[in-house]
């Protein structure tokens, strides 16, 4: 008896899985627009059925891509019913043979891309404004996209000079969804004070005022860290011999040592609340900020931060 219930019971939800499926109508519509890359069976075409979680399921099936900004793209009754046959066999598909679906453009002109690029420039740059000047190299007279909320980004991990040739990526995001990267090229001319030698420097020695003459000079396409402060050499000393006439760098120069290999140096061992000071020998020579080693007299070698004392700082 309960073998014969359960089967009147299975038959019953395949009638009515049949009964819901054959009063599922789609209307294909003729010509619709969208502002998305996606096109769904609720973009096209109106559905009404009797189960209302099969109507909506039904809305949201992928179809396809949808054209490019601007362009159109045709959906057929043919490929609709090849892609709801399976579990809608029965479905009733009416309307034109085909929806025309065209995806609605918006644009971001050039005139944006290149005010957005300069503007980036200007805000990230390292130079005075005065010292420098922009010109465009190339970029696109105009980029379509989908129509929506449009807003340019720079990539998050960009990293450039911003000097002589440089090229910007600019994200484009429409309604907080990125959709493409325009770059746009650029020429950031610098003209610049910066130093050069007076007369010949020993290594280790360290710069005066004296020992430098500023002079103006484009230094579009010379090396990054061209020293145009004179305050940069504050504290260094040079790390190899530089001739007379010399354009200054910061390559050229490292921060004086406090101390040199095989020196005295204090150790401070730091233990949560407590300091104890004790004596050591450098194995490295160390300034200001620099991770060195040091030999205690037991022989034990330590590692610690050189303050600016001229200590070293072990933390425990």
């Amino acid at each position: 008896m309960k073998f014969k219930f359960f089967v009147l019971f299975i038959l019953f939800l395949s009638v009515f899985s049949l009964q819901a499926q054959e009063n599922i109508a789609i209307t294909l519509k003729g010509a619709v627009t969208v502002s998305k890359e996606k096109i769904y069976l609720g973009d096209v075409a109106e559905i009404s059925g009797q189960n209302a979680a099969q109507v909506e399921q039904l809305k949201v099936l992928y179809l396809k891509r949808a054209a490019l900004p601007g362009y159109k793209i045709s959906v057929t009754k043919e490929s609709i019913y090849n892609r709801i046959r399976k579990n809608y066999p029965d479905a009733n598909i009416a309307g034109p043979d085909r929806a025309v679906v065209t995806t609605r453009k918006s644009t971001v002109l050039r005139e944006e891309l290149i005010s957005f690029a300069e503007k980036y420039v200007k805000e990230n740059m390292h130079w005075k404004p005065e010292d420098v000047t922009i010109s465009v190299r190339s970029a696109k007279s105009e980029v379509p996209v989908i129509e929506g909320d449009v807003l340019l980004k720079v990539k998050e991990d960009y990293s450039s000079a911003l000097k002589g040739s440089v090229v910007i990526p600019i994200e484009i995001y429409v309604d907080s969804k990125f959709y493409k990267i325009e770059p746009v090229s650029l020429i950031v001319n610098v003209t610049s004070d910066c130093f050069m030698t007076e007369r010949a420097v020993n290594k280790g020695e360290q710069l005066t005022e004296a020992d430098v003459r500023k002079i103006r000079k484009d230094i579009t396409n010379l090396p990054f860290d061209l020293i145009t402060d004179i305050n940069a050499l504050s504290g260094k000393v040079v790390k190899r011999s530089i001739i007379r006439g010399t354009l200054l760098t910061g390559a050229m120069f490292e921060r004086k040592p406090l101390f040199r290999r095989g020196s005295p140096v204090k150790v401070v061992l730091k233990i949560k609340s407590m300091s104890i000071e004790i004596s050591a020998t450098a194995e490295d020579a160390g300034a200001e900020g620099d991770t060195v080693k040091v030999k205690l007299v037991t022989g034990k070698i330590l590692e610690g931060i050189v303050d600016s004392a001229g200590q070293v700082i072990i933390q425990k």
